[in-house]
């Protein structure tokens, strides 16, 4: 956390370090659940081809989902008005989004950040686990994996006082954002 100009506290990060984090957790997150797995059912019963398929596709028709939970916990839990947050998919890099433009606290923040990775990601990957269900928890680990951009604003966010307004930070250079992360409230 840093001090800026006006006095207003801000914690980012850099586009940067975010795709690191990224591959890293692609990567680790599904290895980390497979170790799990083999651990606790065995190699005999391992994933098979039908299963990972299966949770892909749920994984793919569960992105929307991820975003409308994201959107929906900002209208109903953070009681910001609906016009100021949008959903915006990314198609060149593969990529949606939720943007809410009003401020709204550290703490309302951090649950409309965290609901989809608790409610998509690490449910399902525990059910998967516990009943042996390896497509419902495929997608959940897919889930996981790809709520690293929601689990590093839920860090940043966890560097300001929960009871603090933030907005949203956005730094360009060129045209091009440079960072990300959070601002505290004019």
């Amino acid at each position: 956390m840093t001090c800026c100009r006006n006095n207003r506290m801000k914690s980012t990060i850099t586009v940067a370090k975010l795709k690191i984090i990224y591959l890293c957790f692609y990567i680790l997150v599904p290895l980390f659940w497979l170790g799990i797995y083999i651990g606790i059912w065995g190699v005999a019963g391992a994933m098979s081809l039908r299963s990972l398929l299966i949770g892909t596709i749920i994984f793919v028709i569960g992105t929307p989902v991820h975003e409308l939970i994201h959107y929906y916990c900002f209208i109903l839990f953070n009681g910001v008005d609906k016009s100021n947050v949008t959903i915006h998919f990314d198609i060149k890099n593969a990529n949606a989004y939720v943007v809410c433009e009003a401020a709204t606290t550290s703490r309302r923040y951090r649950v409309s950040a965290i609901a989809p990775f608790i409610f998509l990601g690490l449910l399902p990957a525990a059910y998967g686990l516990v009943f042996k269900t390896t497509s419902v928890g495929i997608a959940g680990v897919l889930s996981i994996a790809s709520c690293a951009g929601d689990l590093v604003l839920f860090a940043l966010l966890m560097r300001i006082d929960s009871t603090v307004p933030v907005s949203r930070y956005v730094s360009r250079h060129e045209g091009r954002v440079t960072q990300l992360g959070f601002m505290s409230a004019p």
